[in-house]
């Protein structure tokens, strides 16, 4: 079982600013996501990814605001911002 990161939906280990894309696209009915994918791009834990995912997810790869709880699946994981 790999560490899931959040904000990590395209599950290549990084967070930046596709992650946001893929969140955005999916919250608009676009694209669909599954899996861990699900999971990862609900950074705000609420059930649901939306705008707001996408937006958190953007600002965490830019380094302006990192996400408040770094807890996914009771795993700890820092996100990778580099």
């Amino acid at each position: 079982f790999n560490e899931l990161k959040r904000g990590d939906v395209d599950l290549n280990g990084y967070v930046n600013s596709t992650d946001a894309r893929l969140a955005l696209r999916f919250a608009v009915g676009l694209d669909k996501l599954t899996g861990r994918s699900l999971i990862a791009g609900d950074v705000d834990e609420n059930g649901v990814i939306n705008s707001t995912d996408a937006r958190l997810i953007l600002r965490a790869a830019i380094e302006l605001e990192p996400f408040e709880n770094p807890y996914v699946d009771d795993t700890y994981v820092r996100p990778n911002l580099a």
